[in-house]
This record gives structure tokens, sequence and C-alpha cells, in this order.
């Protein structure tokens, strides 16, 4: 009932208020006491193509895009409840619903005939916090595309002030994607990556952790032939003092 009179312009306030003074009744009024004033206020004020409209407009409620569905059902409920100043029955809950969903988003729409919850078993009050909840994820969901887009432009006002570092970081990546293309560091049991399938990694002697590190790889025949001139050079180095010797000898005599 209180809400009534705040719709009213400074001119209608004041003749309303002179109504409910020469209709005050000191006992508690009922109801049917409390709409005296609102319906002969309403008969000497309003016509009916002013009801007209207002039906009208009830059955097509447009919310605006700022206003939130908690709101926005609050007026709706506030609206109905002139109704019966004008003699007219009041907009059941099932056209409460259909009013809360009409005045949505097509997006929310959609989501909501998409779910799996029953219009019909569903009172006023749960289709309209229903929609509360996709408008506060939808909410959450902005914050964090606004912090984002916070985030690069202040990376990218760094890197115009600071042009070595944006160098710095693009040689970091260079260098990160270098290190991910390298082949695996051969193991001692595998084909030789150098000299091939001859030997393996672990016998070859360019492995510095190989036995073989350093030594001169050759055929048999080579390392036989190897040995033997060896041998023979030792041989005659053995020799070279005993024919010095009998030579001496021989010139002694």
């Amino acid at each position: 009932m209180t809400v009534f009179p705040r719709t009213l312009s400074q001119e209608f306030s004041s003749t309303w208020a002179s109504k409910v003074q020469d209709n005050a009744t000191p006992n508690a009024p009922d109801e049917a006491q409390l709409l005296t004033v609102p319906r002969a206020f309403v008969s000497e004020y309003v016509d009916e193509d002013d009801i007209e409209r207002f039906e009208r407009a009830m059955h097509n409620v447009k919310k605006p895009h700022n206003i939130h569905t908690k709101t926005a059902a609050t007026q709706l409920g506030r609206l109905n409840d002139f109704f019966p100043f004008f003699n007219k029955s009041k907009l059941s809950n099932d056209n409460l619903k259909k009013q809360i969903i009409h005045f949505q988003s097509d997006t929310y729409k959609k989501e909501f005939h998409s779910s799996a919850h029953q219009l019909a078993t569903m009172t006023p009050q749960a289709v309209v916090n229903y929609f509360h909840r996709l408008e506060t994820y939808s909410l959450y969901k902005q914050r964090i595309n606004e912090l984002e887009q916070k985030r690069k432009s202040k990376q990218a006002r760094a890197a115009q002030s600071d042009p070595d570092r944006q160098g710095r970081k693009r040689s970091s990546n260079n260098n990160n994607n270098a290190s991910s293309k390298r082949p695996r560091r051969a193991a001692q049991s595998d084909e030789c990556p150098i000299h091939g399938p001859g030997h393996t990694w672990g016998e070859c002697n360019l492995n510095p952790k190989s036995s073989n590190y350093g030594k001169k790889f050759g055929s048999k025949k080579q390392t036989d032939k190897s040995s033997s001139e060896a041998q023979g050079h030792m041989v005659q180095h053995d020799d070279k003092p005993a024919a010095e010797s009998a030579i001496n000898d021989g010139k002694s005599k």
C-alpha cells in the first residue's frame, strides 16, 4: 500500500494525502478499507484507456540490461499490487513466471529452456534465483576478462618503455625452443652416432667415457702388421750393440 503514493507526482501526492486524512479511522483498517482510498483516487484521476495501457504493459514487461532480475521482479510484484485499485485481478504466479522469463535476454532464455528445470514446478522466486545465478556467473567472467585485458595492457606498456626487455624475452623463448628440439644423449649401448653401425657409442674412441677414448681404430691386418714391424724394430735395435762389439773385438786382434 505504501508503494502507490510514491509513484505519484507532487500534485497528486497532495491530493492522495488529503483523501487519506478524510478517510482515516481510529481503528486498524481491514483490506477493504485500505482499498477504499486508492479506488476512489483511481476512479477520479485514471480513465479506462490508462488502465488498458497498464494491463498491456504488465503482459509485455521489458527489463533494461543494467537492471538485475531480482530488482526487476520486485518492481513487477509492486506493479501487480496495483490491479486491485483498478478492480482487476492480479497476475497469477504462472503469468508472473512467464513475465520474468520474457524480460530476459535471448541467451538466458535459451539457457533456461535447455536446462532440466520445469517451469510448472517452480515458484516465481525459484525462477528469479535461477536467472540471478546466471547473472552472477556472467559478471564473474566479465571481471576475469577485464583483469586479463589490464594485465596484457600493462605488459604492452612495459615492452614499449623497455624494448630490450622484449628482445630478451624473445631470445629466451628461442633458446627454450632450441633446447626442446635437441636430440637425446646417446646411451653407451646405442649405435655410434658418429661412425655408424661399426661399433657402439661405448666402444667409440671419440667418446670420453669409453675405454677406447683417444685410440686409433684400424683393421686386424693393419694391427698385426704394425705389431710385427714393432717387434722387428725392437730386434734390430737389440742386435746393434752386439755387432758393434764384434767389430771392436776384431780390431783389437
